[in-house]
């Protein structure tokens, strides 16, 4: 049993007035290049949706996914192909019933977890018993800072609203940490490592599920893991943000960190989480719906 966000409003209550949330079931797709030439390029937003919730109604049962009261949905770059409130168009397009909730959640990087704790509040609170949540980004078709935010290229409106691109807070961090270049290329080679044997001993079966393509392809695995990958593969690239800094970026976060004199631009691309396609959905739940169904 996993007992979910047991904080903010709710944890005023009395236990007996919170309902354990059960995680019933959890399912992504690969994650896939989010570029043009990405296996899941050609698949919209709201079809990876729809065949994840085509999967979970294989494994729970179609009665089970058609009582579901909620679709909660993280997704970042909400325009092109996300926008227009992808958590309704994928409402309707999976054939979940007319009646549950669709809510599109941008929260940035935790978009999708914070979809899952507003899904988990509101069946710890009684509002609902059945809900689905998770997230989606197709970077392909909706690229990083695509919805044009005036303060993504406005210096002086970034300065007021104490924003700054994530490359630079992931620099001000190793900055602030005294991580070296060293370090960083030895995570990054054994994360990719990690990720490739993690494959390899089977542990994504239960969890990935595959994606058909409109041409009828089949994507079954991620493709952005680079198991050989070697420290000196990243050899040949250099930090790749100092520009971007130089914008104004470095000056907001020296003007406002007491102590700060320079950010030290430490991080290369082969560092960066990849540009990629994918969603997730879990499937959650109290006690008493989960029995009617038959889950566990």
């Amino acid at each position: 049993m996993a007992r979910l966000f047991r904080e903010g409003p709710a944890a005023a209550r009395a236990d007996s007035d919170v309902r354990d949330v059960l995680v019933y079931d959890a399912l992504r797709t690969p994650r896939t290049k989010g570029k043009p030439d990405g296996s899941l390029a050609t698949v919209p937003p709201h079809e990876l949706i729809r065949q994840l919730t085509d999967a979970l109604r294989a494994r729970q049962g179609a009665k089970a996914v058609g009582a579901v009261e909620r679709l909660a949905l993280g997704c970042v770059t909400q325009t092109g192909a996300q926008g227009g409130h992808i958590a309704l168009t994928s409402r309707i397009y999976a054939a979940l019933p007319d009646s549950a909730v669709a809510v599109t959640l941008n929260n940035y990087c935790v978009s999708g977890m914070s979809a899952v704790a507003s899904a988990a509040r509101a069946i710890a609170l009684g509002e609902e018993s059945l809900a689905l949540a998770g997230g989606v980004e197709c970077m392909s078709q909706a690229p990083f800072e695509g919805d044009h935010a005036p303060f993504f290229s406005d210096i002086g409106l970034a300065a007021r609203l104490r924003y700054v691109s994530p490359p630079i807070v992931a620099d001000l961090l190793a900055t602030l940490a005294d991580l070296n270049r060293e370090q960083l290329d030895a995570v990054t080679v054994e994360s990719h490592r990690r990720a490739a044997l993690a494959w390899r001993k089977g542990h994504y079966q239960s969890t990935v599920v595959p994606i058909i393509r409109p041409d009828g392809g089949r994507v079954e695995r991620d493709e952005l893991m680079r198991e050989g990958l070697s420290v000196q593969d990243l050899a040949r690239f250099g930090p790749a943000f100092a520009a971007l800094g130089a914008l104004g970026h470095d000056s907001v976060l020296t003007n406002a960190i007491a102590g700060l004199s320079a950010v030290k631009h430490l991080h290369a691309i082969p560092h960066c989480p990849p540009i990629a396609d994918g969603a997730a959905l879990l499937l959650l739940g109290d006690a008493t719906r989960g029995a009617e169904y038959g889950m566990r």
